[in-house]
């Protein structure tokens, strides 16, 4: 998502500081996610959690490639 930052501000005809609010968005959900998916890994199953994340990740990336404004863009990610 970083290296996105100034395609982000075209794109979006957003301001850097929104730009700023996707990254910070992407970086929480990773550092959430993470953990959390480790332990329910443990809980049901690492195969069946790795295909759930892969699913989510499928869809967080097609809502980004589709939105044009920037609230859909940081639902996706």
């Amino acid at each position: 998502m970083i290296p996105l930052v100034s395609k982000l501000l075209e794109m979006l005809d957003a301001r850097a500081a929104d730009a700023a609010r996707a990254i910070t968005a992407a970086l929480l959900a990773a550092a959430v996610v993470t953990p959390t998916a480790g332990r329910l890994g443990d809980m049901y199953g690492k195969r069946w959690m790795l295909l759930f994340r892969i699913g989510m990740l499928t869809l967080g990336s097609i809502v980004c490639a589709l939105s044009s404004e920037l609230a859909p863009m940081l639902a996706g990610a």
